[in-house]
This record gives structure tokens, sequence and C-alpha cells, in this order.
């Protein structure tokens, strides 16, 4: 059985996480990779959720990267290969930051966020950006993206952030 095909992420640890990378039986690529694939499976089709706004298209990429150092000499850090998800309110380098709003929709940052540059050090991936009220205001509707769908009720909006 392929661990990495079956390996549960709705209920797991990072140190769950980092055990399966230290046994082999999961990489930060794999990770990530089963990531996208809820994202898709759940947020972009099935239910609909909508609740991202944006995915990192390198995260793949940065992956790999980690699990090379991870062979090489160990966790980069505290994170190592954690897939996060920012607010888009925060700027990631890799993806724009929008604040939910089409008059923001093709806001690049030129760089991380303080805090996203730390996260970012400790070994984290940053996989996608969330939605928000536009302008980070009321309900989980944006110009940008419609509106963010309630998990335990389809019918209704995730009400904020």
């Amino acid at each position: 059985m392929d661990t990495a095909k079956t390996f549960d992420v709705a209920e797991t640890t990072i140190a769950d996480i980092h055990a399966a990378f230290r046994s082999g039986a999961l990489t930060a690529r794999q990770l990530v990779q089963i990531y996208l694939d809820r994202i898709e499976a759940y947020d972009q089709a099935g239910p609909a959720i909508n609740s991202l706004i944006s995915i990192n298209p390198h995260a793949l990429e940065q992956a790999e990267r980690l699990d090379e150092a991870f062979k090489a000499s160990g966790p980069v850090g505290p994170l190592h290969g954690i897939p996060l998800v920012m607010k888009d309110q925060g700027d990631v380098a890799e993806m724009p930051t929008t604040l939910g709003s089409v008059l923001f929709k093709d806001h690049r940052p030129e760089r991380d966020a303080f805090v996203v540059a730390r996260l970012k050090r400790a070994g984290a991936i940053f996989l996608a950006k969330a939605t928000l009220g536009e302008l980070g205001a009321g309900d989980t509707h944006g110009s940008l993206f419609g509106s963010t769908r309630n998990v335990y009720d389809l019918d209704r909006t995730a009400g904020g952030s």
C-alpha cells in the first residue's frame, strides 16, 4: 500500500507529518500534491466551497527543494514541509494579494510579509490564498471570487473570515 496515497490529512498533526517524512512513507512533494488534489476536489469542484482565491504555482517545486534538503541534512526548520494557507490580506511573493477585490486582482507583491518570510524560513510551504470579505469587511463575499460557501450548509456563506 502506498502510504502517500492513503495519508489522512484531515486529522493529521505536524508531528505525524514529520514522522512520515522520517520513515520515508511521505515526502513534502507528495503531501503538497495531496492537498492540491483536495483543493481541486472540494474547493474548486464537488461542493465547490470556493474558499481559495489563488493557488501557489510554485508549491510543488518548493516542496521538492525541501525534500532535497531533507535528504541532505534533515529538516530545515520546525515547519519543514508543512503546507499553509494565507488569508489574501498578507503578502506571499508567489501569489497576488487582492483583498478579494477586482480593484487589486493584478497586485503582485515583490516580497513576502514579515511573518510569511519567517514561516518559510521555518520550512513552511504556502499553498494558497484564502478568501475574505472584500477589503477585509463583512460577509465572505468579494467582487473577485464571489461567495465562499459554508461547509456545514452549502446554501449559506461562510459568514466572514
